[in-house]
This record gives C-alpha cells, structure tokens and sequence, in this order.
C-alpha cells in the first residue's frame, strides 16, 4: 500500500490510500497506454455530463417559455375586446345602460344638493359676521355711555 501524502488531512489521506486499492499498478505507470485511455475516458464521460445538462437546461427553458406564452395568449383572449360587456347578452347591456342613465341622474341630484348646501353655509357665515358685528358695536357704545344716564338705562330691562 503507498503512503499516505503528507499534505492531505488525515481523513482525506486515508480515503485516498483506499482508493488507490482498486486501482492497479499498471495504470499508475506514466506512459502507459491504459492510464491514457482511462484519461481519455474521463474526459469523455465528463464531456458527455456537461453536454447531457446543457441539453436539459435548454429543454427546460424552452418549455418555460412556451407556457409564458400560452399564459400570453390565454390572458389576450380574455382581454380581448376594450368594452366592458362587449359579448354580452342584450338584457345585460340594456341594463348596464339603465345604470349609467340612473348614475347621471343621481350625481346630478348630488351636485345640485351640494351646491344649495355650500349656499347655505355662505349665507350663514355671513350672517354669523353681522351678529358678530353688531354684537362689538353694542359693547362697544355699553361702553362709551355713561352708567348713570338716562340713554344707559334704557337699554337695559326692566326687571321688578
């Protein structure tokens, strides 16, 4: 048995000592013509390896691509037309057109309401600055006149 090489780990060294069991001496000459062939042999089989996965990988791919396409067409078939109901029975597209019709009116009706409402609030507002208006000026003569005198007390009620 050879020994082992001194710059494999142990474990590695052992594994590869079994290994060379099988192997017989006459492929372990250097100008042998079975080493060769064995050489030979090895690269055709990692050749053949390579070659085999390259194929399945293309395969693979081209089946990939094939069925992104059919998902492609099966998605542009059913989106086919830009109507909506466009195949549609003519009951349905009758009653489509009764709820766009019924739409119209109802926003309308909406916009109508809202514009009288923001008219109100307007007209509201606008009342609520009078009153404030009023309200300062009424102070503000409360506080000009004198408390004593005839015109301060009639603003005033009479409580007996």
């Amino acid at each position: 048995m050879p020994a082992a090489s001194p710059t494999l780990g142990p474990t590695l060294a052992i594994a590869f000592d079994r290994a060379m069991e099988f192997v017989p001496a006459a492929a372990l000459e250097p100008n042998s013509f079975r080493s060769q062939m064995m050489l030979l042999g090895g690269f055709v089989l990692l050749a053949w390896v390579l070659i085999r996965r390259s194929i399945r990988a293309k395969k693979r791919e081209r089946a990939a691509a094939a069925e992104w396409q059919r998902h492609q067409q099966q998605t542009a078939a059913a989106t086919d037309s830009q109507l909506p109901l466009a195949n549609a029975p003519v009951e349905v597209l009758r009653w489509q057109g009764a709820m766009f019709d019924l739409q119209r009116e109802l926003k309308a009706e909406l916009e109508t309401k809202i514009s009288v409402l923001q008219a109100m609030v307007q007209l509201a507002d606008q009342r609520i600055a009078t009153l404030e208006r009023l309200q300062a000026s009424a102070q503000r003569a409360e506080t000009e006149q004198p408390h004593g005198s005839p015109a301060g007390q009639a603003g005033k009620p009479d409580v007996r």
